[in-house]
């Protein structure tokens, strides 16, 4: 699928790269769990933490990651 806006460890590629364009200016990004009816979405995702509404990319901007709650804890995310 190509490069995913994840970490799981400090040297993934997109570790400090918040803020930095990643794409170009058209391309934009969300990870969107309450979308209703929409495919894959649902009320929490698997840890039980409620789904919301993640811009990942935005106007080709990197502006968020994706991680579980550990890797998060272990490397100071929200």
């Amino acid at each position: 699928m190509g490069w995913r806006p994840t970490v799981s460890s400090r040297r993934a590629a997109s570790e400090g790269r918040i803020g930095e364009r990643v794409a170009g200016e058209h391309v934009f990004a969300y990870d969107d769990g309450v979308g209703k009816g929409m495919w894959g979405s649902c009320g929490c995702d698997d840890e039980g933490t409620l789904c919301q509404r993640t811009t990942l990319i935005e106007a080709g901007v990197l502006a968020s990651f994706l991680s579980d709650r550990l890797r998060a804890a272990h490397l100071d995310l929200r």
